[in-house]
């Protein structure tokens, strides 16, 4: 597609973000998480099977995802932060993929703190060529990521908007957690990882994992 075909497709969507926020950040939601889960579960079908058993449960994940989604209007250049959220998620996603098969535990928040530890025996879980090209997609990722902070265009401002969706979506999200963990259809205590990011869902059950600090220090 040539430049300008592409910068009037941006500003054709940014038109339509600017004037419907909410339902760009709800149907991006959706095709974020179908990316997620299906890279997650290694197959599209059963992400559809996870749709028909535990609709909330798929819902409840794409109601996280609006909200994280949602923080990119609070800032001029929208379209970026936005874009931004989407990868991290995709991203994440897509790595918890790739760990499931190699090893049985899906990807948590302490993975992030052992990173530096796992850098020195990545050689035995990956090829060169898949550490060279892993490296090569990181560097270009970002250098497009550059390229879209400074290229993308300006919004007016909506904080207003902003503030009002984040906290609708926000005591809308934290309802739904209390609802469902007292309900048993969401769980705090997952005795098997990969069967509750199965059951739950990995937007959950990640962001529990980072949010969990552990263990509290027992009373003296």
């Amino acid at each position: 597609m040539p430049l300008k075909e592409r910068t009037a497709s941006v500003k054709k969507f940014m038109t339509f973000f600017d004037a419907h926020p909410y339902l760009v950040c709800i149907i991006t939601a959706f095709f974020v998480n179908l990316i997620i889960e299906t890279a997650s579960r290694h197959s599209f079908i059963e992400y559809l099977s996870a749709i028909v058993h535990s609709p909330l449960i798929i819902l409840y994940s794409v109601m996280i995802i609006t909200l994280t989604l949602m923080l990119s209007l609070f800032f001029r250049k929208r379209f970026f932060v936005y874009f931004l959220i989407s990868s991290i998620w995709v991203i994440l996603g897509i790595t918890n993929g790739v760990l499931l098969s190699m090893r049985v535990t899906p990807l948590t928040g302490i993975d992030f703190v052992l990173i530096w530890s796992v850098l020195s025996i990545i050689n035995v879980y990956l090829k060169v060529w898949q550490i060279v090209l892993i490296i090569t997609i990181a560097v270009l990722f970002i250098g497009f990521l550059i390229y879209l902070a400074v290229r993308s265009p300006k919004s007016k401002s909506m904080i207003k908007r902003a503030v009002a969706g984040v906290c609708i979506f926000g005591i809308i999200v934290v309802l739904c957690t209390v609802i469902g963990l007292k309900s048993e259809l969401l769980s705090d205590n997952f005795g098997n990882l990969a069967d509750a990011y199965k059951d739950y869902g990995f937007v959950y059950c990640f962001s529990r994992s980072i949010l969990d600090n552990g263990i509290s220090r027992p009373e003296k």
